[in-house]
């Protein structure tokens, strides 16, 4: 397979907000038979509870903002035209650890949209409140300390059948 074999996604499909028959019919025009879709998301959830823990400072602000975790992506491998041109698709996950520091976290956690629009004050609080999980439950207290944070890749790949 080659790239020109492939429709390669990583991490935004979940932001489509037509998971149905448009979606579906235009991978279907676009790929060949034997072609595939790949759509990729770090998921570092459910690896460690600490990690879990520091979802909570931010998840205040994310409103209705896309989730890849609560699968409304998922309709579109259940729409019936997608069953019509792709054989149902293949979930995979596969563990790893990042090394990084208690900072990078910190900058990790303010990558997501809903925190990086946020007033230059609810950012640094939003900041502090991961430090401080980071310095209670976490592995690390010192902003510079290496620390390895437990991530997982999340791999969904169909094959186009016609």
């Amino acid at each position: 397979m080659t790239f020109d074999d492939l429709i390669f996604i990583a991490r935004a499909f979940h932001w489509r907000p037509d998971y149905n028959l448009a979606l579906a019919a235009e991978f279907a025009r676009i790929l060949k038979p034997d072609d595939a879709l790949a759509c990729v998301w770090n998921r570092d959830r459910t690896r460690s509870p600490w990690v879990a823990d520091l979802r909570a400072p931010i998840e205040q602000h994310r409103k209705d903002t896309p989730q890849v975790r609560n699968g409304l992506w998922r309709q579109t491998f259940e729409a019936p035209f997608y069953r019509q041109f792709f054989h149902p698709p293949e979930e995979k996950v596969w563990p790893y650890v990042l090394p990084t520091t208690a900072e990078d976290v910190v900058e990790r956690m303010c990558t997501a949209s809903y925190i990086a629009i946020l007033p230059d004050d609810e950012k640094a609080r939003v900041k502090e409140d991961v430090l401080a999980i980071l310095s209670a439950r976490g592995p690390c207290g010192d902003r510079e300390e290496e620390v390895t944070m437990p991530v997982g890749r999340y791999e969904l790949e169909a094959e186009i059948g016609m």
